[in-house]
This record gives structure tokens, C-alpha cells and sequence, in this order.
């Protein structure tokens, strides 16, 4: 009877019986950093620890002891959010018991995550999303009185840059390139991606002539270190925040009547999609976007079937 006791007390023990690994005990947050530890890209942790954060100050208790009904718990406090959103915090958060498998913290069987967050469908209509000649002209106009924010939407629209890359811009990133084809030097702008993948565009005239009005002298510096789009918090200058280039730009789309649907991202859309429209291969316009996979890419051809003469070049 007594053997039998101590039996029994030692399975409820975790970890007990499986050979231990050096994770068995950490707390909640070392198993978090560690996880993060492993991601390349500054953003991509940045994003990683909001999702796990949350999910760890819900279910206040050890990783170890989740069940899946916390998992199912969980999902319905995110349900409000959009599917491309809540598929974020779905993947996030089975990376992270993965890696908890993986580790030797969980026994893959008791993994909390399988079969708990599937995969949400959610509309890629990309043609949808892209904007028509004529909301380019409402915004051109809607951002004309503000030179930043006339910059900012000259360079979104005719770079494909995401809005975090927007924010991440530095003069810096500007340099002087020589096209074979003119004999002239054009200007072009290094973009630093998702995982910290570097791609490059060039800068058209009227994009230029924006950036330019931003600075005092008109001239660009290369050297110079500081960030392009800047905002004022308390008295001081510092990097324009994501958060706070999306409300900008927001504003301009309701300024300027554009539809409610609209978000930032539909500038690289309607960039992407006229890259291709007007010839450009898949493969170099997956370099443009800097997409990690050429299906991402060919997901915006297949979006223009016939009607190719819509998306025209844009112009600032």
C-alpha cells in the first residue's frame, strides 16, 4: 500500500522519470527570453513577446501546468480581433509550446496547443486592397499641406515599404547608385525587412523632391545617422513610432473619403501589384517586397487577371 503512495506521488511529479535538460527550472519569463533568444529579427521579437506576455498574465500559472482548456479559454478573449491577428497569436503561441517540447519542458503528448488554435480563413483578395488612381490623387492632395506627411506617403506609395520599415527609415539609408542603362546616378534607399533582410528601391523624383523639403538644407547626407520621420513627445524629437504613423495616415484616409476598409498596408499593395502589372517577374518583384516565399509574391498575380490597366505607375 505504502508503494503504491509513492508510486503514484512520483508520476504527478513533473518531470519525473525523463532526463533532465537544465529548462526544469525556469520560471515563466526565462522560458519567454529564452524563446525569444532564438528569433533574428528585432520586430519579430517584439511581437512574439506582447502575444506570450498576454497569454502568460491570463492563464497566471506555470507553462508547465497549461491545459488545453486554458488554450480554448484564451482564444475566446482574442476573438474580437481580426483573423490575420488572432492568426498571428496562434502561430506565436505554437511556436512557443513547440519550443517547450523541444526543450524537455512538456511531453509532446501533453502539449496544450495541438489541436486547440487551427488555422483561420480570411480573405486575400489583394485587388480589394489596393487602391484606385483616383484615392492616390485624394491622398496626394489630403497630405499636400503637411510635408511630412506628404513624404510619407510619397514613399510608401512608390517603394512598397511596410509602415514599420517607414518608421525605421534613416538618411543614412539613402545613398547614390549608377544606372547602366542612363549613364546617371539615381538615388537609392536600403531597406532592412522582416528577419533583417536587406533590399533595395529607388527613389523617383517627386519622392525625393519630398524628402527633401524635410530637410533644412535640401541636400541629402548619407552620413547622417538620424531617422527620417520624427515626432515631438514631450518637448523632444524622437523616431516616429508605428502606432503613431498609422493614426497619421488613418486620418488622411478619412481626410481624404478613402473607404473605412482602408489600413496603411494598402500602399504596398497597390505598389506591389503594379510592379508586376507592368512586367516586372515574380522573382524580382519578391525581392522588391522582400518576401520570405515566391507563393506570397505570386498571390498578387493572381489577383490581376484582366484588368491590368488599373494599376497604373504612381505618380508623386
Amino acid at each position: 500500500m505504502g508503494l503504491a503512495i509513492v508510486k503514484s506521488t512520483i508520476s504527478n511529479v513533473p518531470f519525473a522519470g525523463r532526463k533532465l535538460t537544465g529548462y526544469e527550472g525556469m520560471n515563466n519569463q526565462e522560458l519567454i527570453e529564452d524563446f525569444l533568444n532564438f528569433q533574428d529579427s528585432a520586430k519579430t521579437k517584439l511581437v512574439y513577446r506582447g502575444v506570450i506576455e498576454k497569454f502568460d498574465k491570463f492563464v497566471q500559472k506555470p507553462f508547465v501546468d497549461v491545459v488545453k482548456r486554458d488554450m480554448a479559454e484564451f482564444s475566446i478573449t482574442i476573438e474580437h480581433l481580426a483573423n490575420p491577428t488572432r492568426q498571428r497569436y496562434y502561430c506565436t503561441i505554437r511556436s512557443f509550446f513547440t519550443r517547450l517540447v523541444d526543450v524537455g519542458v512538456i511531453e509532446e503528448h501533453k502539449n496544450p496547443s495541438q489541436g486547440i488554435f487551427k488555422k483561420l480563413k480570411y480573405s486575400k483578395d489583394i485587388a480589394s486592397r489596393c487602391l484606385t488612381p483616383t484615392e492616390v490623387e485624394l491622398f496626394r492632395e489630403a497630405a499636400r499641406p503637411d510635408r511630412r506627411k506628404y513624404a510619407m506617403v510619397a514613399t510608401l506609395a512608390t517603394t512598397g515599404m511596410r509602415i514599420s520599415e517607414l518608421c525605421d527609415m534613416k538618411w543614412s539609408d539613402m545613398f547614390l547608385s549608377h544606372n547602366q542603362e542612363t549613364g546617371e546616378e539615381d538615388w537609392c534607399l536600403r531597406i532592412v525587412g522582416k528577419g533583417n533582410k536587406t533590399r533595395y528601391a529607388f527613389l523617383v523624383e517627386g519622392t525625393l523632391k519630398a524628402l527633401a523639403q524635410l530637410r533644412k538644407n535640401g541636400m541629402f547626407n548619407p552620413s547622417d545617422n538620424s531617422y527620417v520621420f520624427l515626432r515631438l513627445y514631450k518637448k523632444e524629437w524622437g523616431k516616429l513610432t508605428e502606432a503613431g504613423a498609422w493614426r497619421i495616415l488613418k486620418a488622411l484616409g478619412k481626410k481624404a473619403g478613402i473607404r473605412d476598409a482602408f489600413t496603411p498596408h494598402f500602399f504596398r499593395h497597390t505598389f506591389l501589384t503594379q510592379v508586376l502589372a507592368h512586367g516586372a517577374s515574380p522573382r524580382d518583384t519578391q525581392f522588391s517586397a522582400g518576401h520570405s516565399s515566391l507563393r506570397t509574391t505570386e498571390e498578387y498575380l493572381e489577383c490581376l487577371g484582366t484588368n491590368v490597366s488599373k494599376f497604373y505607375p504612381v505618380q508623386f
